[in-house]
């Protein structure tokens, strides 16, 4: 009766039948290459389900895994075997990208009993088995080298991040800090195995963002596959990301935009920069006149400029900057780092469309431009948040969208 019951078709979506895009063989290399640090017993039991598994899909001609060749390959196995296979198979979808992927991973995650392997640990089945107290001095270390590593002093970041993994091998935030060294060093693939590590080590949940370290992992890992290339799957990465919370709904924003300006999806690219950073009103801006929605540009324009003014001169080429002398010296400094920053990033885009910079130039040379930098910036000194401000723009927009309109032939 328990296998009759045990083949009973459990309910799921019609999509998730797909096949996901990277081999399960590529995954399964992957995996193995990730837990060369657990014991041999265990490296020798998860090798063989391994085995196992691409043995039965190749036997069923398949390259991934769906849920009827799943019930195929736990049918006569023992109810210890199918736990620890669905452990292993749960751990290679953790490392598989798309949606199938995650589809298939929450479909095991909700059905184990029914599989006829009761969750005994959860939705989380760790490969370490965690002393708290190394666990803790782990943390502690992971801490400290995420702040040498903000402060820029990555050799000693590096070498407290390695010590918080030989505590703990599964610290995310530890993992997460090797892995931005690696991209520092301008090894993005070395990085992108590193994170992927990461999160098989981290364990096997069901939803991973809420494990401590797991939004800086995700943000390096979606850095490293912008990098070399793989620019559907970081999206992958940080739609995932903007669920972590509003600090990486804004950390994801800028990237988010940067990939739909890549893909040329200019609606998106604006609905994404909108969540990003004030500096970000710049890149709404250039959505906005892909998209031809003058008005919005424009208002994205004056919001930016408010922010930085030296953004336009710097990215046009100009050596002058407006207004430099109403700054105090320091903000004035911060404010031309930022920008050269954001021009380094951003210019590509800028030049990628024929017209946009010459755009950008005519929005600078207006006239309601000069007098709107006038008044705002000294209110925006006094009182960032004055409400005064928000009207400043709105009319300034109002006056650079009316001047910069197509003249009408009126005969």
């Amino acid at each position: 009766m328990q296998q009759i019951a045990f083949r009973k078709r459990l309910p799921y979506s019609g999509d998730m039948e797909a096949e996901a895009q990277r081999p399960i063989d590529e995954v399964v290399r992957r995996y193995l290459t990730a837990i060369q640090g657990v014991s041999r017993g265990l490296r020798r039991r998860e090798r063989a389900n391994c085995l196992s598994l691409l043995e039965h899909l190749g036997g069923q001609g398949a390259l991934m895994p769906t849920q009827d060749l799943i019930h195929d390959w736990l049918f006569d196995a023992p109810v210890e075997t199918r736990r620890r296979r669905l452990t292993t198979l749960r751990r290679l979808l953790a490392l598989t990208p798309g949606t199938d992927a995650a589809h298939l991973a929450r479909w095991i995650d909700d059905n184990r009993r029914q599989l006829g392997a009761p969750p005994r640990h959860e939705k989380v089945i760790p490969i370490f088995r965690h002393d708290l107290v190394a666990r803790e001095t782990a943390r502690e270390r992971a801490r400290q080298a995420r702040i040498l590593y903000d402060e820029g002093n990555y050799e000693a970041a590096r070498a407290l991040a390695e010590e918080a993994l030989e505590s703990d091998p599964a610290s995310m935030p530890a993992h997460a800090v090797v892995g931005m060294l690696h991209l520092e060093d301008g090894r993005p693939f070395a990085a992108l195995q590193q994170f992927r590590q990461a999160l098989v080590l981290g364990g096997d949940p069901a939803e991973r963002d809420g494990i401590e370290g797991i939004p800086e992992v995700l943000a390096g890992l979606g850095r490293a596959l912008l990098l070399v290339g793989c620019v559907d799957e970081a999206r992958e990465v940080y739609t995932r990301l903007v669920r972590a919370g509003p600090e990486w709904r804004r950390h994801s924003a800028p990237y988010l935009g940067r990939i739909a300006l890549l893909l040329d999806q200019p609606e998106a690219a604006a609905d994404a920069f909108i969540d990003g950073s004030p500096l970000d009103q710049f890149n709404v801006m250039l959505a906005r006149l892909r998209t031809g929605e003058s008005m919005k540009a424009s208002i994205a324009f004056y919001r930016a400029i408010l922010e930085n003014p030296f953004v336009p001169p710097i990215l046009l080429r100009q050596d002058e900057h407006r207004f430099i002398e109403t700054l105090p010296e320091e903000d004035a400094e911060r404010r031309l780092a930022e920008a050269r920053r954001y021009a380094t990033d951003h210019a590509e885009f800028w030049a990628r469309w024929p017209g946009l910079l010459r755009k950008l130039r005519r929005y600078w040379d207006l006239p309601a431009t000069r007098s709107f930098l006038m008044r705002a910036l000294p209110m925006q000194l006094r009182s960032p948040a004055a409400a005064q401000l928000a009207v400043l723009v709105h009319s300034a927009a109002t006056k650079a969208t009316a001047e910069l309109a197509p003249k009408v032939d009126p005969s």
